[in-house]
């Protein structure tokens, strides 16, 4: 893949990615199978390995393109493909879950910011859960608790699950019974608000809260980011094109 010639630069960085992203993606799923006992799965390998590489040249290509460089020939995502701010004196909350298929492991991560694109907080936490749905309606309900904690009055929460926004908006699935309990406490506490949103998104939208939600999935304690985000975050932030405040880097001589 990396030999054929003639081959134009830009190609040859996708390529490379592309396989890198591969490569790696098999090494843990290898690791899953010796130390864990989880039996691979081929697609889950190829549907993460391709995610993962989507996203990131997705992130570089908003960032070069801030830059006023080209380094891919795909356009960034614009619209509702991307982060949006919400209206004035209104905080955005995205939110997020995941799920490791076959385990009882799972993670949630949650992201605000106002409508400048400030950073308002965050948190990445680790969950024991039995299905995606559930960590879906477990990042739901730690996105209400954590914008109640910050003393948000007026909220718009994002996710890129539409059966959660379907489910909290009233429009109940046939599968929702299993996260029932989950839906009447996100019920109780979007009470407290002054006004609340909800509202669907696709993942290049809520790419934060995703990376926050992988986050979660491999801490062992819950992380929370009140000032700063984590440096893992910085470059998804910047590549919406808003504000992220700088993480502090120390070198040691």
């Amino acid at each position: 893949m990396l030999s054929i010639p003639d081959t134009p630069h830009e190609d040859f960085l996708h390529r490379f990615s592309l396989l890198s992203f591969f490569c790696w993606e098999i090494w843990k799923t290898r690791c899953d199978f010796v130390f864990k006992g989880i039996n691979p799965d081929p697609r889950l390998v190829i549907n993460r390995a391709n995610d993962f590489y989507r996203e990131f040249w997705e992130a570089t290509t908003c960032s070069s393109r801030l830059s006023g460089s080209r380094t891919s020939p795909s356009s960034p995502p614009v619209g509702r493909d991307r982060w949006l701010p919400p209206h004035a004196n209104a905080i955005k909350v995205n939110f997020d879950g995941a799920w490791s298929p076959g385990t009882s492991h799972g993670g949630i991560g949650v992201i605000a910011r106002d409508d400048c694109g400030t950073w308002r907080g965050g948190i990445a936490s680790p969950l024991y859960c039995n299905s995606a749905l559930v960590a879906e309606a477990a990042a739901a309900l730690c996105a209400v608790s954590f914008a109640n904690t910050r003393g948000f009055s007026k909220v718009l929460f994002e996710s890129d699950c539409k059966i959660i926004v379907d489910c909290i908006l009233g429009n109940h699935g046939n599968y929702s019974w299993t996260i029932l309990p989950i839906l009447d406490e996100i019920c109780n506490l979007s009470q407290h608000f002054d006004e609340v949103r909800w509202k669907w998104v696709p993942r290049s939208a809520n790419h934060a809260a995703h990376m926050s939600a992988t986050i979660g999935l491999r801490a062992m304690e819950l992380q929370s980011w009140v000032i700063r985000p984590p440096l893992s975050l910085v470059g998804v932030l910047n590549s919406d094109g808003l504000p992220c405040p700088p993480v502090a880097v120390y070198v040691l001589n």
